[in-house]
């Protein structure tokens, strides 16, 4: 018993010995433990669309229960059909080809949707219907999460020999629009828009070259 406990004393001291080395000299460690397999998937959704080739953008509302995403049929392309599922009923309740599918934005409640074809155009459909109810000339389309409002990127518009780039919230019970950010310069992008839970916060990536530094007191 003396033995053995003495044996495994000196493991356990060289092990010791051995992370506080690596430690030291080689930065943070990390050790294998013991995972558990990872969960099977909830529900494969190209099961719905045997005969789709590529899937992508997802988007799912907020209770989960309808995904929108972007697939197509072919080979060698991205995607250009939008499509809706229903992941209760685990059927496809909504598919029209929009030409190109960049992202996608399926309204809090599933009754709406909007895709981003990927060259500046917006389209908003009611779930189902295959005419857009709306079309805007933007990208990166946001729901707020009462679904009253979109926030959207508007592309460059050169206006008194300026170029503006702005995000824009669109009522959809009115169809009017306004300005919550503005910027003078033709080389900044807005991308990846991004409500707070209780919508009184819009975040969003603003891309500008290193040469043109972002000047927050300028910012409208």
């Amino acid at each position: 018993m003396h033995l053995r406990s003495a044996t495994l004393l000196k493991r356990r001291t060289l092990l010791l010995l051995t992370l506080n080395f690596l430690l030291a000299g080689c930065g943070p460690v990390v050790l294998p433990l013991p995972t558990r397999k990872p969960p099977q998937p909830y529900y494969d959704v190209a099961r719905l669309n045997p005969d789709t080739f590529l899937m992508g953008a997802p988007n799912l509302n907020a209770s989960g229960r309808y995904l929108a995403f972007g697939t197509t049929p072919d080979a060698g392309v991205g995607p250009t059909d939008l499509a809706v599922a229903d992941l209760d009923e685990r059927k496809l309740i909504h598919q029209v080809y929009t030409g190109g599918v960049a992202a996608t934005a399926i309204s809090p409640d599933g009754e709406d949707v909007v895709v981003d074809n990927g060259f500046w155009q917006l389209s908003i459909f009611e779930t189902g219907r295959i005419t857009p109810t709306d079309v805007i000339t933007g990208s990166a389309p946001a729901w707020s999460p009462d679904g009253q409002s979109l926030a959207y990127a508007s592309a460059p518009q050169q206006e008194d020999e300026e170029w503006r780039i702005r995000v824009n919230l669109l009522d959809l019970a009115s169809g009017r629009e306004r300005t919550v950010f503005e910027r003078k310069t033709s080389r900044v992008y807005v991308g990846a828009l991004a409500w707070s839970p209780d919508g009184r916060l819009l975040a969003f990536n603003l891309n500008y070259p290193s040469l043109e530094p972002l000047d927050v007191d300028s910012l409208t």
